[in-house]
Order: C-alpha cells, then sequence, then structure tokens
C-alpha cells in the first residue's frame, strides 16, 4: 500500500475479512475512515451532480431558446417556461420559485393562464404565503378574460367572502359564467347553492 492515499487496497475486501489477521492497523484506520465519510461523500457528489446537470441543461437546447425569449418579454414563453420549471421538464428538478416568477412576468403582461395560476398560487398558499386579497386580484383579471377556472374561483371567493366582502349574489354571477362554458364543478355549485 502507498502511503498518503487513500485507495482501494485500504478498504477490507471479502477475503481478507475472512482472515481478520491479514487487516493491519493502518487498513482498519482506513477502513473506518471510508465508512465514516462514504454516505456523506456521495450525497455531496450526488448535489454537485444536480446542480451541474441542472445548469448545463438552463443554457443548451430549448430551454435555453425559450428563456431567451421569455426575458424578451415573450408572453407565451414566460409562461411556457413557468410550466418547464413547475413541471421539471427541461430541468433536472422542479423549480416553483423560478415558475413563479416566469407566471408572475406573464400574467403581469396579461396572460389569463399565468393569472389564474397566480390566483390559486395566492389562494391556496402552496408556494407563497396564503393571500386572499392577492389571490382574488389575480382571478379577477383572469375572469374578465374568459378564463373559465378563474370565474369559478372568484365566484366562490365572492360567496365566501375571502379577499372580498361578501356577496353571494355577485359569487353566483361568476360561477354561472364558468358553468355555461361546462365548467363541471360550478355547474353543479351553482346548481346545489345557487338555484333557489
Amino acid at each position: 500500500m502507498k502511503h498518503g492515499h487513500l485507495c482501494l487496497e485500504s478498504v477490507p475486501t471479502d477475503e481478507n475479512r475472512k482472515s481478520p489477521g491479514k487487516i493491519s492497523d493502518e487498513n482498519n484506520i482506513y477502513a473506518t475512515l471510508w465508512e465514516l465519510i462514504r454516505v456523506p461523500l456521495l450525497a455531496l457528489m450526488f448535489v454537485f451532480c444536480v446542480m451541474t446537470c441542472q445548469n448545463v441543461l438552463q443554457h443548451s437546447g430549448p430551454l435555453s431558446l425559450l428563456q431567451q425569449k421569455a426575458e424578451q418579454g415573450n408572453t407565451e414563453a414566460q409562461f411556457d417556461l413557468g410550466n418547464m420549471y413547475s413541471n421539471g421538464q427541461g430541468v433536472v428538478l422542479p423549480d416553483n420559485i423560478n415558475a413563479f416568477k416566469w407566471y408572475r412576468k406573464a400574467a403581469e403582461q396579461g396572460h389569463a393562464g399565468a393569472q389564474f395560476i397566480l390566483g390559486s398560487t395566492y389562494h391556496s398558499g402552496t408556494i407563497m404565503a396564503k393571500d386572499y386579497r392577492e389571490a382574488f386580484k389575480w382571478y379577477y383579471k383572469a375572469a374578465e378574460q374568459g378564463q373559465t377556472e378563474s370565474q369559478y374561483y372568484l365566484g366562490l371567493m365572492y360567496y365566501n367572502g375571502e379577499g372580498i366582502i361578501r356577496d353571494q349574489t355577485k359569487g353566483c354571477q361568476w360561477i354561472q359564467q364558468s358553468g355555461k362554458k361546462g365548467y363541471r364543478e360550478a355547474i353543479e355549485f351553482y346548481s346545489n347553492q345557487c338555484v333557489k
């Protein structure tokens, strides 16, 4: 064995485990050291690989082109990039923070789908803290553009008084609009709660 190098010679093998007399004190030290650092070392290597792979994927291929368009202000690219980060497509792991960032950029430019996602994110508190006023604001913007799910959830917020003064009449009006477009939950809610 060469001194000063940690090598596989110092790790006990099946052969020298059977004959404990063959393992020197030096080998025992190296074997013990290997057992102590093996799991943390593998974990560190995994994290490094994930970070490196994520960086490579972000700066090459379709994700890179989409990101360039998104950074230039293309609303559809911003929304699509949000979807990719959210679903873990083209990236190693899903990244809800980056997804939210791109959805917000698209929503601020009037993208109804992104506005709905922001509304539901604030409504549920999944990524950001629950904020009914923010949820109401984004649902309202999307609902005005005819986004079906937003109309339903906006109606529920009116109906229950979340983020706005309770107004069941307005709530039912928004829910009815969503139901007229075939949104099943809206149809069920309207027929059970709004029709008297």
